[in-house]
């Protein structure tokens, strides 16, 4: 069975897909995180073509096998691996490090037929220091992810407490109930990892001014 086409990594990461035929879909210590890849739509990109030198990540591609697999921990941890990101796994999830930021990975249960992404995002120290001091709520951390939720595609943000710290968890979900080959794997790791970046990026401009002094 030959794969089904994914989307390209061109364009801008708030734009919906526009080749996919798919629906959408812990902090352990860690080696040195892998280069992140560049955000999509930078100048000098080609559609279609991804992110980084030119001509490298279609090469990149190119490597992985088209043939559609069902979807287990050891795959994406193959996967992965191959593409260099270091990896601390759990009975369910991959937990790596991209641009110091811990990236999860998981299938939970295992037999859900959606993979999850997400990316996990401390607060500003001002945005920490205006919670200690009651300027901030976390209702107030809801209103800027639910801004972020309504205007982008992915990834989905929410706030919430984790070791006793608020944080905010930015969560791209991908449908793999019908399988996936190796090539779509890589692909929808690395767009769920810019977009992730991005947000992690562009959030703090949305925080209420007075969390920010």
């Amino acid at each position: 069975m030959s794969e089904w086409k994914t989307w390209s990594l061109g364009g801008s990461p708030e734009e919906p897909p526009q080749e996919s035929s798919g629906e959408e879909a812990a902090a352990s210590p860690l080696p040195p995180s892998p280069t992140p890849p560049a955000a999509p739509g930078t100048p000098g990109d080609t559609p279609g073509a991804g992110a980084g030198p030119a001509g490298s990540e279609e090469e990149d591609q190119l490597k992985w096998g088209t043939e559609v697999l069902p979807v287990d921990l050891d795959r994406l941890a193959h996967v992965m691996s191959e593409d260099g990101f270091p990896l601390v796994r759990s009975e369910f999830s991959l937990t790596t490090s991209v641009d110091d930021s811990a990236v999860r990975v998981h299938r939970e249960p295992a037999d859900s037929p959606w993979m999850q992404i997400e990316t996990h995002m401390g607060l500003p120290e001002g945005v920490e220091a205006s919670l200690s001091s009651g300027d901030t709520s976390a209702f107030d951390l809801q209103q800027v992810a639910n801004t972020w939720n309504s205007t982008h595609l992915q990834p989905t943000a929410f706030a919430a407490r984790l070791e006793e710290q608020w944080r905010f968890f930015l969560v791209s979900r991908f449908f793999v109930g019908a399988g996936l080959s190796d090539r779509q794997i890589h692909l929808l790791v690395r767009r769920a990892i810019v977009v992730g970046l991005q947000a992690r990026r562009d959030l703090p401009g949305l925080m209420p001014p007075s969390s920010q002094e």
